[in-house]
């Protein structure tokens, strides 16, 4: 199993970090793996929004095409 180091931890933070722990009933390393699992597994917007608004769903949109601009000439 890999091992994660974090430096320099504010003492603020890692107060939190433990009050939470205790709440929960478990210890702080535990705590951070529920942390990180949740930060990391939860669903990304755009994927969100083409399962709730997809093709799939019956919603199509007609949007318009866009083309980049041109950029600017300050050569003179």
């Amino acid at each position: 199993m890999t091992t994660l180091s974090i430096n320099n931890l504010n003492e603020g933070l890692l107060a939190k970090l433990h009050s939470q722990a205790i709440v929960h009933g478990i210890s702080m390393e535990e705590e951070v793996h529920h942390i990180l699992a949740q930060a990391v597994n939860q669903p990304k917007l755009g994927d969100m929004a083409v399962a709730l608004f997809g093709e799939n769903n019956g919603i199509e949109l007609d949007l318009e095409e866009k083309f980049p601009h041109q950029p600017l000439d300050l050569s003179e």
